[in-house]
């Protein structure tokens, strides 16, 4: 009613911009019936208006909201771009290379002699994996899982339990041969590949008996390469293959082997303490020495008899040292030919310890390069060691002899 009063005041009352001012004419029913009438027509036109600008911005706002919620469901992953519907999977399908893989992994489990069982023979001792090398029975696997094994029993992928017998072991590389006497039948050769041309990132897949849960897969990548750590005899294992492919007790001496089922390694350690960190032996390491496991050789690697630590400006200070770089001889071992030869370590009081400059007239600025050049040389091979004792360079001599299988 304010409003129709007021639409009747402006039209009975006012005046228009530029017209004089006339009287109204006397009111009749016809006269408030026509502005009813005009009133109702102009209401009915406002609101049309009104209705149409209403429409016209919902369907504004509805575009607005259906763009935004696309982008939010492209970013959710809700609309896929066509790129990612093409895109491979990071971890290519393993079941292909376990179907051929697993029938060349074997079951290693062992038994010793121990003082405390004398008489009641050979007691469980552990368990690991094997490697089906050859259709003439020769697997390979660590030095670890079969050494002091009175008992060897290898267990083939079809359930059968044969005896097994040591060969040629290779402590040094944590590595041995054990052979069985099966039907050719029985043994499925695995394809050894190059480790040298692994690369960090590529698929990893690891087959073998973790707790004798037998012909156990798991896949990951290779994390890293040329990494170190000592075997069971104190020797350094260098370059080592670095996986995330769990790793677990029983493992041991099973394959690593790359996508296409070809072996580039042999499983041997963990970092105790850490989760999906785990070392495999180079296939190309074991390569070097098979020949001479499957003969039945004992592998003896050249051994000096020394700690030693890498010389940096901190470790210089801290033993009063006079070079900043170079091996420095943290210990010296009883009965090595280090310490036939006179070497100096640490451990000896009242006295700067040697540090190791130069090996046969090459330069050694890092432990590591000292211990990789005497990898290189054979038992019974005589070494020149140039010294810095006290400030003062001193020429030694040492006959290097074969590591043993346990540190004096």
């Amino acid at each position: 009613m304010e409003d129709k009063d007021q639409y009747e005041r402006e039209q009975g009352g006012g005046t228009l911009p530029g017209e004089a001012e006339v009287a109204p004419p006397p009111e009749s029913s016809e006269g408030l019936a026509g502005g009813r009438a005009r009133h109702t027509s102009l209401s009915l036109g406002l609101a049309t208006i009104f209705l149409a600008m209403g429409l016209l911005l919902g369907v504004v706002l509805t575009w607005y909201w259906l763009q935004g919620s696309a982008a939010q469901a492209e970013v959710a992953g809700e609309l896929k771009p066509a790129a990612q519907t093409t895109s491979m999977p990071l971890m290519p399908d393993v079941r292909p290379v376990y179907k051929s893989v697993a029938p060349g992994v074997v079951g290693i489990s062992t038994r010793v002699n121990t003082p405390f069982h004398a008489g009641l023979g050979p007691v469980p001792q552990g368990s690991g994996s094997g490697i089906v090398l050859d259709r003439e029975g020769h697997i390979l696997t660590n030095y670890h899982v079969v050494k002091g094994a009175a008992q060897l029993t290898v267990s083939m992928p079809d359930g059968t339990q044969v005896e097994g017998q040591v060969l040629g072991s290779d402590a040094g590389n944590d590595l041995a041969v054990v052979q069985v006497k099966v039907p050719a039948a029985k043994l499925h050769p695995l394809t050894l590949g190059n480790s040298d041309t692994v690369e960090i990132g590529e698929a990893a897949i690891a087959i073998g008996n973790p707790y004798g849960l037998d012909r156990t897969v798991t896949a990951g990548i290779i994390s890293g390469k040329g990494r170190a750590m000592p075997a069971t005899n104190g020797r350094t294992m260098g370059d080592l293959i670095q996986t995330d492919a769990a790793i677990n007790p029983g493992n041991s001496g099973g394959p690593l082997v790359n996508s296409q089922g070809e072996v580039i390694g042999i499983n041997t350690a963990v970092e105790q303490g850490a989760n999906g960190i785990g070392f495999a032996i180079p296939i190309n390491t074991a390569r070097q020495v098979l020949d001479r496991l499957m003969a039945g050789e004992k592998v003896e690697h050249a051994w000096l008899g020394i700690g030693i630590i890498s010389v940096t400006d901190q470790v210089a200070r801290q033993y009063s040292l006079s070079v900043n770089k170079g091996a420095m001889v943290a210990q010296v071992m009883p009965t090595s030919p280090a310490a036939t030869a006179g070497l100096v370590g640490a451990e000896a009081r009242g006295q700067t310890p040697d540090v190791i400059v130069a090996v046969d007239g090459r330069a050694v600025s890092t432990g590591d390069e000292l211990t990789a050049y005497l990898g290189s040389r054979s038992v019974g091979n005589t070494v020149a060691l140039t010294v810095n004792r006290g400030g003062k360079s001193v020429e030694i001599k040492a006959t290097l002899a074969a590591w043993p299988d346990e540190l004096p």
